[in-house]
């Protein structure tokens, strides 16, 4: 953020405003102050950085720019400019001229804001650690909640400063989630020449300079490729070459896989010149690089007129990639934020519907997920959703909506023709959104355990226009790639190696030459001598069938405590259900996840391992429609972790539904170590097993107050129980 009130505070006064000394006023285009506020705020250039002419005037049209005006003068004195975004307002500029300090116009124009956005939940602001204004800042009712390293050449701090309306939410944002909360930006070598020549602002580089500012910080994150190491060797100043090649330090390098790059760069040749410039070599080099990166940056940001106006459609069209000039991106930032990202929403016992699709819904379908940069045809595409919506006894055809009305996340289509496989021959998701790629990755963990649970063994994705998260996610979970399509072998209850070698081998086919070779190996593993008491491979395997179990293996078993509260967030659906605010949005949808707990009595817990949950009855669950007291689900042990709060809670954040209190409170002390259990490929049990009858399973009593270990017989009774009834 940029902030201006003279330079020097001496001893900030506070005074009430002197009656009607002054006006207040949402400027719109039309305004004649606007050209007094661009001159207010190039006199203090100084600190409040360069912003575009252009932006104001977009500011404006949005009304958010405000102005105080001197009425005896009928001079703008002060102006505060801002957006609205995620729930907040984020401040960008509040300036107030030297001879006005001191007369609470920055306070009024705080309050006037507030006014205007009394809806959302507060004001955030960025300010620079050397600028000194604590004292105002805490004047005007802010918090400071969080510093940061800026990226201006003189390695300035930042820290964001929190004004809470204190409105009543049902569910209630952390700001400092919002600070975290960045749009990957990728920028051509010409932008990062601009940000890096600070000396020079000019007209020409203040857009791109812009991307620079404190207020933007928390917004964006800026990558560059690794061609600009090439462009910076093309510079004969050797001097110039060391400045440019320190500040690129500051920034983040982005490229991807040689034989990508030759392919997105052959595929692209056509847009540009039959003869090409070393230039425009170069730029095609940036965006080929732009497109295949990991960071899959929605943003490519360029000053070059040609490839904003003459690349930009195709290459969105094709790749999802957006050509975009700084001052575009910096005017219009939330509106692209709300084109690429996601809102938290609920799936396993959360607001998220599943909904049947009709035949009226076909061209919603097409336009939603026809995957043009895989070539697919939209004829095509439309012929099998006919096909499959033809039949609905022998098909399930649905998408994932996260509210009535709006574009579907996920779509899925589901054939149950063959006994012993349960097909998909469609599985879409929105590119590039992760709730909607997590909402895919749940749905086919639930297809793995449907196909178990009505006896089939392969679960079968034969969609050939899958996206490459989608298919990356296949492969994780041991997919297998093969004639037919993408195959996952699930065969359901625990039985000894030699019986699941036999089941694999009859399970054969002729039909698809791979998928035979496959199951082959894997029988032909199980038979190998002691091969029960080699933990990394047997474990392995078993992931493969998941989610069969190998009964005679040496992988050992336990059981877990867990109070209702933390299962219905960590892995139970059922009793999400039952509460108001069911699971915690993202972990609902993570297939991984991470358990504390003291690391005392711990019952010798060990990775690779597998985890009876035994949910307990807990208060404000008395009256819950489920059966507690029982051991509901099982899971894999994939690490333990023994380690202080502090470090496991930032290993961890991510995965766990702990806040760093808890885990201190789980510790009894910051200094004192506990354990972090990261586990997967959770399985609920079609039957819940109560502890009377776990016990009745195996003959013994249970204790079962702390982790306990228990025999691979045990295990086999309880799980047959709880999988095969």
């Amino acid at each position: 953020m940029f902030i201006h009130f003279g330079k020097s505070l001496g001893s900030l006064r506070v005074n009430a405003l002197e009656g009607n000394e002054f006006s207040f006023q949402e400027i719109n285009i039309n305004s004649g102050y606007i050209e007094e506020i661009i001159k207010l705020a190039d006199k203090n250039s100084s600190t409040l950085g360069f912003f575009p002419r252009k932006a104001f005037y977009e500011h404006a049209k949005k009304g958010h720019l405000i102005a105080c005006i001197d009425k005896s003068k009928d001079k703008c004195v002060a102006y505060t400019l801002y957006m609205t975004g995620k729930g907040r307002v984020k401040l960008t500029h509040l300036c107030v001229d030297d001879e006005y300090r001191g007369r609470d116009v920055a306070k009024a124009l705080i309050a006037e804001i507030k006014s205007k956005t009394d809806h959302l939940q507060g004001i955030l602001a960025s300010c620079r650690r050397d600028y000194n204004l604590s004292n105002l800042w805490e004047s005007l009712g802010f918090s400071a909640t969080h510093e940061r390293p800026g990226k201006s050449k003189s390695g300035s701090t930042l820290t964001e400063w929190w004004l809470d309306y204190c409105n009543p939410n049902l569910i209630t944002l952390s700001h400092h989630k919002l600070i975290e909360d960045k749009i990957a930006i990728i920028i051509d070598a010409n932008v990062f020449f601009d940000l890096a020549d600070e000396e020079n602002r000019d007209e020409y580089s203040r857009d791109a300079q812009a991307l620079l500012d404190d207020w933007l910080e928390s917004e964006i994150e800026i990558f560059v490729t690794s061609e600009i190491n090439n462009e910076i060797d093309r510079n004969n100043d050797p001097k110039r070459r060391d400045e440019l090649r320190n500040r690129l330090r500051k920034f983040n390098i982005t490229n991807c896989p040689t034989e990508d790059l030759d392919k997105c760069r052959k595929e692209i040749r056509h847009l540009f010149p039959e003869k090409l410039s070393s230039s425009d070599s170069s730029d095609i080099r940036q965006i080929a690089i732009s497109i295949c990166s990991d960071v899959k940056a929605s943003f490519f940001v360029t000053k070059d007129t040609r490839l904003l106006e003459e690349l930009e459609e195709e290459i969105f069209d094709k790749y999802q990639l957006k050509i975009i000039s700084p001052l575009e991106l910096i005017v219009n930032i939330d509106e692209l934020r709300r084109e690429i990202k996601y809102q938290p929403a609920r799936l396993a016992g959360t607001s998220i519907k599943k909904q049947s699709i009709r035949g009226e819904d076909i061209e919603t379908l097409i336009d939603c997920f026809l995957n043009y940069s895989k070539g697919e045809n939209k004829a095509h595409f439309r012929t099998i959703l006919r096909q499959h919506l033809s039949d609905p006894t022998k098909n399930e055809c649905c998408w994932i909506e996260k509210e009535a009305g709006q574009e579907p996340m996920v779509a899925y289509l589901i054939d149950r023709e063959s006994p012993e496989e349960l097909r998909v021959p469609i599985l879409r998701s929105k590119r590039n959104d992760l709730l909607s790629s997590m909402c895919a990755q749940h749905l086919i963990l639930n297809l793995i355990n449907l196909s178990a649970f009505e006896n089939r063994i392969f679960t079968v994705i034969s969609d050939s226009y899958l996206e490459e998260e989608i298919e990356v996610f296949l492969r994780e979970i041991h997919f297998y790639r093969t004639q037919i399509g993408w195959v996952k072998v699930n065969l359901k209850g625990c039985y000894t190696a030699s019986e699941m070698a036999e089941i694999l081998m009859s399970s054969t086919t002729e039909e698809d030459g791979i998928l035979k070779d496959y199951l082959t190996t894997l029988s032909n593993n199980l038979k190998i001598p002691n091969i029960q008491s080699n933990l990394d491979v047997i474990a392995g395997i078993e992931q493969a069938i998941f989610p069969g179990k190998i009964a005679d293996s040496l992988i050992p078993n336990f059981m877990i405590p867990i109070k209702p509260w933390w299962a219905k967030d960590l892995f139970d659906g059922e009793i999400a259900e039952q509460v108001l605010w069911g699971a915690n949005s993202m972990l609902a949808l993570r297939r991984e996840l991470v358990y504390y707990r003291s690391r005392m009595a711990s019952g010798g817990l060990k990775a690779p391992g597998r985890i009876l949950w035994y949910v307990s009855q807990d208060k404000g669950f008395e009256r819950a429609n489920i059966t507690l007291s029982a051991i509901r689900a099982c899971s894999y042990i994939d690490e333990i972790i023994i380690d202080t709060p502090k470090s496991l809670y930032k290993k961890f954040k991510r995965l766990g539904i702990y806040k760093f209190d808890d885990l201190v409170a789980v510790s009894k002390g910051q200094d004192k170590e506990l354990m972090a259990i990261r586990f997967s490929n959770t399985e609920f049990f079609k039957k819940p097993i109560k502890l009377k009858e776990a016990e009745n399973l195996i003959g013994k009593n249970i204790h079962i107050q702390a982790p306990i270990k228990i025999d691979a017989r045990s295990f086999e009774l309880i799980y047959n129980a709880g999988v095969l009834c």
